[in-house]
């Protein structure tokens, strides 16, 4: 320290760090003693923060409208809670909860929507009027809609023909080593056929446009196509040349399966613990060749940009494709033809945390095993909980927190939607000021040295390749950052 702070520069401090104590480790290891007397020299008031600000408690009273469980939330009373609603001004019950806010303006279908016991059934009987559908048979099918990803050099190749449905074009980069390819046509752009990686992760950027829609078939070329079946659209991999042309799918009608999900997922755990979870109750004959349905209240209880994250991570699962289905009804029995439909019935409310090593661990493991693991690097975003909700959640827990001294948490906001959002509402000024570093939207870290803690889903890094990655939700590389190891997520809550 060359001289003594002023009083502005004090006050600065204070609102940064709070103590004596961490004031003086920023100004090169002062005493605290030493600071206090600054303080009262220089007629510095004393920091008054209210325990909770009205961010946390308004954010949790829209998600739940309830008292007991945003209380919960913030390991308080009903009561207590209600108190700090009312030091707030918040009095009214929000018209629309978030959790239960499954009508983002794409007609969400509702349970009278559906006519048939598996929404496989309900999309292609209608493409394919009259014709009864048995597993195993082979159909010709145009869809709805298709995606293909690009790299920068081969979109211009991209044909221009009529075709008998829509396209949309994904092109692929980091954005965090190439800053634009100058390849995206502009008019295209605009009118949202062509996505590009500078905007965006590609099942984000769709997500904002309310695509795919419930019941829509959709051909995809390309990574993460079951990402795009978060609002009940039916979506199956085929090739490049096939959609490029306009021609049809070429399908064999899979087997189905459905998992019946009930209750709610307890604070401190994600879909992603769910699906860690899952990785070792699905039956191995639930194989690559299998759609398997989600549905249930369960999934109806979960968010839009839940169902999403769900879509994207049962991508690990191994199957063909998956679907997830709000809203829709669950029959007695569900047949398809001749095929009995098996079921998996789970309550979210055994989900408990999870975690996975790359390269070596092929399935999740409970996190209770893995505690105390150092953690050097914690990466949040990107393809997976880069979602405004989910950083916000982030910055909602990292209020009056400050990241680990040897730890570095990155965050990747998921589109530059998402970005400009956070920016608005104070989510991206929180996450700094506790330490934490923003990348742009869309990009993935370039380096994957060290002891690291990543959301990054199992599809992703195999196109990476790191050598040394824990993989689960945010809320547990929240919690590692926080404390520089491995650490149960459900501690931010208590």
């Amino acid at each position: 320290m060359s001289r003594i702070p002023n009083k502005t520069q004090l006050v600065e401090l204070q609102k940064k760090y709070k103590t004596h104590e961490r004031i003086g480790e920023a100004l090169g290891g002062v005493p605290a003693y030493l600071v206090s007397y600054w303080m009262r020299k220089k007629s510095v008031p004393k920091i008054s923060e209210p325990k909770f600000s009205r961010y946390q408690i308004q954010s949790l009273w829209e998600e739940t409208g309830s008292d007991a469980k945003a209380g919960g939330g913030l390991g308080i009373s009903k009561a207590a809670f209600y108190r700090w609603r009312r030091v707030y001004g918040l009095t009214e019950r929000p018209k629309v909860l978030k959790l239960h806010q499954l009508d983002l303006g794409i007609g969400s279908p509702r349970r009278e929507a559906y006519r048939k016991s598996t929404v496989l059934e309900q999309v292609l009987t209608e493409k394919l009027k009259g014709k009864e559908l048995q597993v195993g048979e082979k159909v010709e099918i145009f869809p709805d809609r298709g995606a293909v990803w690009f790299s920068p050099e081969e979109l211009p190749d991209w044909p221009e023909v009529e075709r008998p449905y829509p396209v949309n074009l994904f092109e692929f980069f980091n954005p965090l080593t190439r800053s634009g390819s100058g390849t995206v046509r502009g008019e295209e752009k605009i009118d949202g056929r062509v996505l590009s990686a500078g905007d965006g992760v590609f099942h984000q950027l769709l997500f904002e446009q309310r695509l795919p829609r419930p019941f829509e078939l959709v051909g995809i070329a390309g990574h993460h196509h079951t990402a795009l079946s978060g609002f009940g659209a039916l979506v199956f991999p085929t090739e490049r040349e096939r959609l490029a042309e306009g021609y049809p799918l070429s399908l064999t009608i899979p087997k189905v399966y459905q998992v019946v999900l009930t209750g709610e997922l307890p604070f401190g755990t994600t879909v992603a613990d769910l699906v860690l979870l899952l990785q070792n109750r699905i039956p191995p004959h639930w194989n690559s060749h299998s759609v398997v349905e989600f549905l249930g209240e369960g999934v109806d209880c979960l968010s839009p940009e839940e169902r999403f994250g769900l879509a994207n991570l049962a991508g690990e699962l191994h199957l063909q494709t998956v679907l997830v289905a709000a809203q829709m009804p669950v029959e007695k029995e569900a047949r398809i033809g001749d095929w009995k439909v098996e079921r998996l019935e789970f309550d979210l409310s055994n989900v408990d945390p999870g975690v996975c090593h790359y390269p070596q661990g092929l399935v999740g493991e409970p996190l209770s095993g893995r505690l105390g693991w150092p953690v050097e690097r914690v990466f949040i975003g990107g393809c997976q909980s880069g979602n405004l909700e989910d950083l916000e959640t982030v910055a909602r827990l990292l209020e009056n927190r400050m990241i680990d001294d040897g730890v570095e948490l990155s965050i990747f906001p998921a589109s530059r939607t998402v970005y400009r959002k956070a920016l608005r509402k104070g989510v991206l000024d929180t996450l700094v000021g506790a330490g934490a570093y923003i990348f742009p939207p869309g990009s993935s870290p370039v380096s994957w040295s060290g002891k690291i803690f990543a959301t990054t889903d199992r599809a992703c890094l195999e196109h990476l390749h790191p050598q040394d990655v824990w993989t689960g939700s945010f809320l547990t590389g929240l919690a590692a950052a926080l404390t520089g190891k491995l650490t149960d997520p459900r501690s931010l809550f208590r």
